[in-house]
């Protein structure tokens, strides 16, 4: 003999599949009307299925339009910088092209005392070895954040010092860097707000969904809720007919097994559960 073993599996934990199944399941219940099981609505009412899945979408929209908007403005900024794809330190009018200038100018202007550079923010390193004097300006390039810390320095140490700044001479505009740096901040300002704003609407659709934290299958009125109600219905009335579920959606794996054991022959079966000899 042998048994059939029928698995039918939730998406669990993959919003997009799980959404995806909740529509198709909507579809064919709409497209079945009153032949539906669900059309009294005593298991569960498609109604309120449709609706926590309008919920969803009209969370997760904003989620992804907000993410789109972070990662554009993050873009604008960083080729702001200068530090976006294909962009380079000689890239020019960019804050890192004009940071390299005015350090390599700091360098010429503060020739063995290279260490006040670090009041324009630079990260100064000297060392002497073998009678030598080497002076390194660490420009943290891969770093947005950083970037705009030092900018931001470099520019409040020139206006603070007006007419003595060292910078003046190093042939860079400070009038467009301080434009550039406040156009590249209120980029990446933008971009952070936005990325918790899509981090909010992105919540709001795990629960509704059911996967948020603490959630369970056994939360009511959440859409991983309803369709484990609506599968294990469907598997009861479709019972030795599983198959049935895929049309709703499902996707079902059906597998047989023995029941039973071989002996060293092969030929005879012993019953799962055999009766003990009686003595």
């Amino acid at each position: 003999m042998s048994r059939k073993f029928v698995r039918v599996d939730l998406p669990v934990g993959k919003p997009d599949s799980t959404v995806k199944l909740a529509q198709k399941i909507i579809a064919h219940n709409t497209a079945l009307g009153v032949g539906s099981p669900f059309a009294g609505g005593t298991v569960v009412n498609m109604a309120d299925v449709a609706a926590v899945v309008a919920s969803i979408i009209g969370a997760r929209t904003p989620a992804t339009q907000n993410l789109a908007k972070k990662q554009a403005d993050n873009e604008k900024g960083r080729k702001i910088f200068g530090i976006d794809a294909g962009q380079s330190a000689n890239t020019t009018g960019t804050i890192y092209h004009d940071i390299i200038i005015n350090a390599k100018w700091l360098k010429i202007k503060s020739q063995n005392n290279e260490e006040q550079a670090s009041l324009y923010g630079f990260p100064v390193t000297v060392n002497e070895a073998n009678g030598r004097r080497n002076v390194a300006f660490n420009i943290p390039y891969t770093s947005p954040e950083a970037l705009i810390t030092l900018a931001t320095t470099m520019l409040n140490k020139h206006t603070t010092d007006g007419v003595d700044s060292l910078l003046i001479g190093s042939g860079v505009d400070m009038g467009d860097f301080e434009d550039n740096l406040t156009s590249a901040v209120a980029l990446f300002t933008s971009a952070d707000t936005e990325e918790g704003q899509s981090q909010a609407s992105y919540e709001q659709a795990l629960a509704l969904i059911g996967y948020a934290e603490g959630q369970t299958s056994n939360t009511e009125n959440t859409l991983y809720f309803y369709l484990g109600r609506i599968r294990d219905a469907l598997l009861v009335i479709n019972d030795g007919n599983e198959e049935q579920l895929s049309v709703w959606g499902f996707n079902v794996v059906a597998s047989e097994a023995m029941t039973g054991r071989r002996t060293n022959g092969g030929d005879k079966k012993v019953a799962d559960n055999p009766t003990p000899p009686t003595t």
